[in-house]
């Protein structure tokens, strides 16, 4: 095999591809990335068996052939070297050459045959969402999944289609996040009930962040696959049930909050200084004054009180929460304003955006 590349395009692609490679002391090559050129083209592909991803570039010119090669190794050379240069690769006796400038390297292949296949999902159904807005409806929920595996089916996010709608959620059973996502003229195939693993989700933030243009996502009975011109990605699904959450999640409420977004930002910045390590936030509500009052206490440290204006209807509380649950959140709030709505000091705290019903977040008060 044998090709150019600008270093910077090269090292970008790398980059992407060395994240997903494996640590298996029985199949090696999981470490390597696999790089083939065939006509005027270039194809990175890397995989841990969880998650495999292609990445295609155009070739000025290139000779056909293929080598797996430590990512890490290339992908180390790479950024080390001047930005701008222009790269020349080429395989000889079971090593690529890489040349840039003053600069040579032999860096050892594996054997290509070794390298695993990334299935192609054949689809059963699909549908095609800008980019941006897929990655984004993913962030606005990832943070509220479980880091646990214990339970595999909440250590991910779950889609599936509500009134045409796309819905993402996410739950580590303390706090839940659900987005909502309208698609447009692209519908939402009635039989989406996909649960996907945390870390493979994290995968498909990284490595189509900051892209612009449609993403067509396919699935089959075990793999997701997110393709755009020059990227194609597969999951493993999970074989399980996420947890019917929809039933929890309250209807009528006896007390309801409006406050500032930036002004609680602050606030909790602050509170956070004086929490324990179960950040325990005491919250007293008091709708006559218009005040949400906010303690803080930790032994080591000392102890805060801050008074947080607001609109408040209905009845007084006291609850404890993790102010670290409620502070994550809100940067996936765009509204300037933010709803608290209570209905006891033991159901969850639903919270939302003024004016966004595309975002809503649930909260379980800890217990005295």
């Amino acid at each position: 095999m044998k090709f150019s590349l600008k270093k910077d395009n090269l090292g970008y692609l790398v980059g992407l591809a060395e994240r997903v490679t494996g640590k298996n002391l029985s199949l090696p090559v999981l470490s390597a990335i696999l790089l083939e050129t065939t006509d005027k083209k270039l194809i990175i592909k890397a995989t841990n068996l969880e998650v495999g991803l292609e990445i295609e570039t155009p070739l000025i010119s290139s000779e056909p052939g293929r080598v797996a090669i430590t990512g890490s190794v290339l992908g180390n050379f790479l950024g080390n070297l001047s930005g701008g240069e222009k790269i020349e690769a080429s395989e000889e006796n079971g090593n690529l050459i890489v040349m840039a400038g003053k600069n040579q390297a032999t860096i050892k292949c594996q054997p290509a045959d070794d390298f695993p296949i990334i299935p192609r999902v054949a689809p059963e159904a699909g549908f095609e969402i800008d980019a941006g807005r897929f990655v984004g409806g993913l962030r606005a929920v990832v943070y509220s999944a479980s880091l646990s595996t214990i339970k595999p089916e909440i250590a991910s996010v779950y889609l599936y289609q509500n009134d045409g709608k796309l819905m993402l959620v996410a739950t580590d059973s303390f706090r839940l996040a659900e987005k909502k996502l309208d698609l447009g003229a692209s519908e939402v195939p009635e039989n989406l009930n996909l649960i996907i693993p945390l870390k493979n989700v994290l995968e498909v933030i990284r490595v189509f962040d900051n892209l612009v243009g449609e993403m067509k996502v396919n699935w089959d009975k075990n793999q997701i696959a997110f393709a755009t011109d020059n990227l194609y990605l597969t999951s493993r699904l999970i074989d399980g049930v996420f947890p019917d959450y929809r039933q929890i999640v309250p209807k009528d409420f006896n007390t309801e909050i409006s406050v500032s977004k930036t002004e609680l930002l602050n606030t909790l910045k602050i509170t956070a200084i004086f929490t324990d390590k179960l950040n325990q936030t005491n919250l007293t509500i008091l709708p006559k004054e218009g005040v949400i009052e906010i303690k803080t206490h930790n032994d080591s440290v000392g102890a805060n009180t801050s008074k947080l204006s607001a609109t408040i209807s209905g009845e007084a509380f006291e609850l404890v929460i993790n102010s670290k649950y409620l502070f994550e959140c809100l940067n996936s709030i765009n509204s300037e304003n933010i709803n608290l709505r209570i209905v006891a000091p033991n159901k969850p705290i639903v919270v939302s955006g003024a004016g966004d019903q595309s975002f809503i977040y649930l909260i379980m008060p800890i217990n005295r």
